[in-house]
C-alpha cells in the first residue's frame, strides 16, 4: 500500500518566508516514511532530512497543527495477540505497554499524524482486524 504524500508548507525557520519548509509522510510498501525539506529563496537555508518510522517529535507537532489529530479507533479485536504484535512492532514498544493498549480495547488505539494513523490502519486491516480512522477537531 502507498499513500498520497500529506505534505504541508511552512515558513522559513531562519527569514519565516512563507511556503520554504515542506514536511510530510507517506505510507509506502508498509513503511511509515517522513522528511523535511527546506530550500528558502530569500535566505538561502537548504537542508534536507527523512527517515522511516515515527518521525521527530517536532515535524509530528507540525503536522498535527496544520492537518488535524487522528486516531484509530478499534472494535472488539478477532486477535488481541495479533495487536499486540502489530503495535509492538510499528511504535517499537515494549510487549507489556503494547499489552496495556490492546487491553483498554474496543476503544482509541492510537492519536497521532494522519499518516501515522493511516499506516497503523493498514498494517491492523493487513492483520485481519477492522480500525477506523477519526480526524479529532480542533479545541
Amino acid at each position: 500500500m502507498t499513500t498520497e504524500d500529506k505534505s504541508v508548507f511552512l515558513e522559513c525557520p531562519r527569514c519565516q518566508t512563507a511556503g520554504m519548509l515542506k514536511v510530510g509522510q507517506s505510507v509506502h510498501r508498509g513503511k511509515l516514511r517522513w522528511y523535511e525539506s527546506v530550500n528558502c529563496e530569500t535566505c538561502g537555508l537548504r537542508s534536507e532530512a527523512d527517515g522511516t518510522g515515527l518521525p521527530p517529535e517536532g515535524i509530528r507537532l507540525k503536522l498535527i497543527e496544520k492537518v488535524g489529530l487522528w486516531r484509530v479507533v478499534l472494535g472488539t479485536p478477532s486477535s488481541l495477540s495479533v495487536v499486540v504484535k502489530v503495535v509492538r512492532d510499528a511504535l517499537g514498544l515494549e510487549s507489556g505497554d503494547a499489552m496495556r493498549i490492546a487491553k483498554s480495547l474496543p476503544g482509541v488505539l492510537y492519536e497521532g499524524t494522519e499518516g501515522e494513523a493511516q499506516w497503523l490502519e493498514a498494517l491492523l486491516k493487513n492483520a485481519g482486524e477492522s480500525p477506523r480512522l477519526e480526524r479529532l477537531e480542533a479545541s
